[in-house]
C-alpha cells in the first residue's frame, strides 16, 4: 500500500470518489483482507471522532452574535487615538502630582544610600580600632584588602628589666 491509494480508500469512505474509482475500490476491498481492515478501522475512527465531538452552542442567534462583533470593531476604529504631538508637557505632569512622586521615590532612595554608606563606614573604623589593656603595650595593625584579612600585632612599649640588664651586660 501506497499514501496515493491510501488517500483513495480515505477518499471513498468519505464519498468523495468518481463511480469509475469507487468499483476500483470496491474491487480492493472485495480481493485483499488488508485493504477491508484497514477500511474497518478507517469506519471505527470517524465513528469516534463524529460521535465525541463536543457540540458548541451559543445563547443568543448566530446573526446577533456576529453583529456584537461588529459593532465592537466599530467602536475601537471610532476610538480617537492621541497623536504623538498632543503628548502632555513636562509642566503638566507636576500638577498630574506625578513629578512629586518620582522627588519623592528620588530621596527615599538618597537616603537609603546615605545611610548604607555611614553604616559602612562606622563598620569599617569599628574593626580598626584596638583597645589595649595596658599602657605598656601598642600595637601595629595591618589590613589588607586583596586578602580580605587585618592581623593586628601586639607588643611592649618598654623592655622587660631582665631584657634590659641582660642588654647592658652585653653591651660592656
Amino acid at each position: 500500500m501506497n499514501d496515493k491509494l491510501e488517500l483513495k480508500l480515505q477518499s471513498y469512505l468519505d464519498n468523495e470518489l468518481s463511480a469509475s474509482d469507487r468499483r476500483e475500490v470496491d474491487g480492493w476491498l472485495a480481493k485483499d483482507r488488508e485493504w477491508k481492515s484497514l477500511f474497518a478501522e478507517l469506519q471505527n475512527t470517524r465513528q469516534a471522532l463524529h460521535g465525541n465531538e463536543p457540540e458548541v452552542r451559543l445563547p443568543e442567534t448566530r446573526e446577533f452574535f456576529w453583529s456584537k462583533i461588529q459593532r465592537e470593531i466599530a467602536r475601537l476604529e471610532n476610538t480617537a487615538v492621541r497623536p504623538a504631538e498632543q503628548k502632555l508637557p513636562w509642566w503638566r505632569l507636576v500638577s498630574a502630582g506625578r513629578l512629586a512622586r518620582v522627588a519623592a521615590l528620588a530621596a527615599v532612595a538618597l537616603l537609603g544610600v546615605f545611610l548604607f554608606r555611614h553604616e559602612e563606614v562606622e563598620t569599617f573604623s569599628q574593626v580598626h580600632e584596638v583597645d589595649t589593656p595596658s599602657a605598656e603595650m601598642g600595637s601595629i595593625t595591618f589590613r589588607s584588602e586583596a586578602e580580605k584579612m587585618t592581623v593586628v600585632y601586639l607588643y611592649d612599649r618598654e623592655p622587660a628589666p631582665e631584657l634590659t640588664g641582660k642588654i647592658e651586660s652585653a653591651d660592656q
